[in-house]
Order: C-alpha cells, then structure tokens, then sequence
C-alpha cells in the first residue's frame, strides 16, 4: 500500500505516543505496549525486554494470540522472527547503510515483520507503514 497521509504525534519528551497512516492510528503507550486500531479491527502488540533489547512479541488480533521470538544481529537490528515452536517466520536482512537487498521480505503466518534498529532507535518506534524509523535523540 503507497503512502498517503502520515501524521506522527510526540509527548514534551520528545517520545513517539501516536501515528496516523493512511487512516490506521496505533498509540504507543509504552516502548512494551502498542494499539494499532484500523476500522473496526484492533491489534495489540506487547514487547517482552530482556537486558534492554526486545527479545518477544506477543499480537493480538482478530480473535489470535501469537508469540513470536525477535532474533538480533551485534546492533539490535531484528534479523530473523521465529514462530513460537521456534520456526523461522519472517527473515529480514539489511545494508550496511538499512536498505533492504532485493525488497523487503514479509513476515509468515501474520508475524510482525522484524524491526530494523540500527544503533540506537527506540525498538517498535518504526513505522514500516510509512518506512519511517524514529531515532530519539540522547541525552
């Protein structure tokens, strides 16, 4: 689906708590919680950390429940979504400068495509909708 609209909303802090694209809002209410309502579906996504870094996420929607584990490279970049059981359900593999060789590659059996991170983006604050990747500055 081609970009239309994007809308992005940011708290004082300067975090990313609301997006509008192409009519699909998702709230993130935390960096571990996010809602995504489009029409009448609604899908809930929670991130499980371990040392800082999302390693699960678990989705929510139309009735589904499904646990995904996030396999990382060196940098934090989500590379490979494996399914519950442990089979490979996205792959998703990167530059050196974050463009995607060859296209993207979609996630199997409804995973959340893997986030790329780069070195220091905020997990889940890309925006794959409108190919954004929110880098929040540091302090």
């Amino acid at each position: 689906m081609p970009l239309e609209s994007a809308q992005y909303f940011y708290d004082g802090d300067g975090t990313l708590v609301k997006s509008i694209v192409n009519g699909e809002v998702t709230y993130y209410v935390s960096r571990q919680f996010h809602l995504r309502v489009s029409g009448e579906e609604t899908r809930i996504q929670k991130y499980y950390p371990f040392g800082g870094q999302p390693i699960a996420v678990r989705t929510q929607a139309n009735g589904t429940d499904t646990l995904n584990w996030l396999l990382t490279d060196h940098l934090g970049s989500a590379q490979v979504t494996a399914a519950e059981g442990g089979a490979a359900s996205g792959v998703q593999r990167y530059t050196a400068f974050g463009s995607r060789p060859g296209g993207s590659s979609a996630a199997a059996g409804g995973a959340p495509a893997p986030r790329r991170n780069f070195a220091g983006p905020t997990p889940g604050e890309n925006d794959s909708r409108g190919n954004q990747t929110g880098c929040p500055a540091r302090s």
